[in-house]
């Protein structure tokens, strides 16, 4: 992966901290029977409900992400997010707790 691919945030002593990728940056995430864990999310919210996020943390590693699609069902508002490398992940607040969690990576197939 070349630094292009990295998406980043101000701080550290260059003044840029580069994050790999959740995988890398979060390996709590790697086990799928860690996949329904609480996470930190940075976001805002629209007068219609609909939210933006910008960065996700697990384990207090902050990683920038492009939100996709979102909805709202039973439990909570879900929202894909796409991490730097294409993987992609579903988050969910719940709408009892009003926490953020992983419940589920995605896996894309290319369609020829």
């Amino acid at each position: 992966m070349d630094k292009d691919q990295l998406k980043g945030e101000t701080g550290g002593s260059n003044g840029i901290v580069y994050h790999v990728g959740l995988w890398q940056a979060c390996p709590a995430v790697r086990m799928s029977s860690e996949m329904n864990r609480p996470i930190s999310v940075d976001c805002s919210f629209d007068k219609d409900g609909s939210v933006h996020v910008r960065r996700i943390a697990v384990d207090d590693n902050w990683l920038v992400v492009d939100p996709g699609r979102q909805w709202v069902d039973e439990h909570g508002r879900h929202v894909l997010i796409m991490i730097p490398g294409g993987r992609v992940f579903e988050i969910v607040l719940s709408s009892d707790t009003l926490n953020w969690k992983i419940t589920s990576a995605h896996i894309r197939s290319n369609i020829i």
